[in-house]
């Protein structure tokens, strides 16, 4: 993610990498720095660009998972030690979930949980 305006993702390094990951009804957003285990070998993957830095005030507004088997009971959004429960709407015949305003920053590490 960038500004959307200035080449300063160029110039400047300001821009952030997420890794999002889809597991066991949990959506996970986190910095790119991570391990991932293949058949008992560890690998450290590190930033794309270490560096690389952007501040931002922006939000996540809507997160839309599309292939979701059944209306879920309830979602909830962990970031930054705070938790809240946002709006969300199930549309059975494309089976896609929609969660409305989860609230966390796009530059934060944030999980949600599906019930």
């Amino acid at each position: 993610m960038d500004d959307g305006h200035t080449y300063n993702y160029r110039q400047k390094r300001q821009l952030i990498y997420r890794r999002f990951t889809f597991k066991n009804n949990e959506l996970h957003s986190k910095s790119d720095v991570f391990i991932v285990s293949i058949k008992n070998t560890f690998f450290l993957f590190r930033s794309l660009d270490s560096t690389a830095k952007f501040e931002t005030n922006a939000w996540i507004e809507r997160i839309v998972i599309l292939g979701y088997p059944k209306n879920p009971n309830k979602v909830i959004i962990n970031s930054g030690g705070k938790q809240a429960i946002p709006f969300h709407h199930y549309f059975d015949a494309s089976q896609m979930l929609v969660v409305r305003r989860p609230g966390p920053s796009v530059a934060s590490d944030w999980t949600l949980s599906i019930f």
